[in-house]
């Protein structure tokens, strides 16, 4: 179980395969998944935009651990949505269920095909690719702090967030999707005094990357270069 332990993957402890079932034994979170956050009627969890790079970060750390170092082999997740990233009670992002994943790959439930990239269901195939693409609709959810099949953007284009995220980065209204909260702290008078508010070279660079994962296929990033970028996005927010 060694290949299965990284700090931004929720850990499978063990399983049980008898007859025509599996049993699957993870580590306990401490905390809700993620999409839960962003459901929260009350809208009370505001995560800094430090806070949310790093989660970011955690999130393409987990999936570059899946893609490069399971037991010799590359792992497709094949469900990456943030209803399947768990944090736990420091913050700390990861990415749980990519052996059910794996096992099943074709989802089911209703309204989980604003995460699949173009061609995914037609082809049937998953590859990294497919990978990324998910990962870029999560961090625009990050971003905008909205589900991806949230009916703000399921009425506009009946496809989810991808689309609209792309077409406003496209014409230069990407703030009108933004979390209104960072959009206020984006005008403060402080900003370029404080690594809570967000700057905007390190807006750039992750929109940059965000929008680059929802591209064709054949011309999104590897995962190592998404972590890069946004590496480079946290610093210039908190050199």
């Amino acid at each position: 179980m060694r290949a299965y332990k990284h700090p931004n993957i929720v850990t499978l402890l063990g399983f049980c395969d008898e007859g025509d079932g599996m049993m699957l034994v993870y580590e306990h979170i401490f905390e809700r998944s993620l999409d839960d956050y962003m459901k929260n009627v009350d809208n009370m969890y505001n995560f800094s935009w430090t806070h949310r790079l790093r989660m970011c970060l955690e999130i393409a750390r987990g999936l570059h651990h899946l893609h490069t170092k399971m037991a010799n082999q590359s792992i497709i997740h094949t469900d990456i949505r943030s209803a399947n990233i768990l944090l736990d009670k420091n913050g700390v992002a990861k990415i749980g269920y990519f052996v059910i994943s794996s096992l099943h790959p074709r989802k089911q439930e209703i309204g989980m095909k604003v995460y699949e990239g173009p061609g995914s269901e037609t082809t049937g195939k998953m590859k990294k690719e497919s990978d990324i693409y998910s990962l870029g609709v999560v961090l625009f959810e990050i971003f905008c702090w909205r589900v991806a099949y949230d009916p703000v953007y399921i009425e506009e284009n009946g496809k989810g967030l991808a689309p609209v995220a792309k077409q406003c980065y496209d014409d230069g209204t990407i703030q009108r999707i933004m979390d209104p909260r960072l959009k206020e702290e984006t005008g403060h008078e402080d900003i370029s005094t404080s690594n809570i508010l967000p700057k905007q070279d390190s807006l750039d660079a992750f929109l940059k990357i965000a929008y680059e994962c929802l591209g064709e296929a054949a011309k999104r990033p590897t995962i190592e270069m998404v972590i890069k970028e946004l590496e480079t996005a946290l610093k210039l927010q908190d050199p």
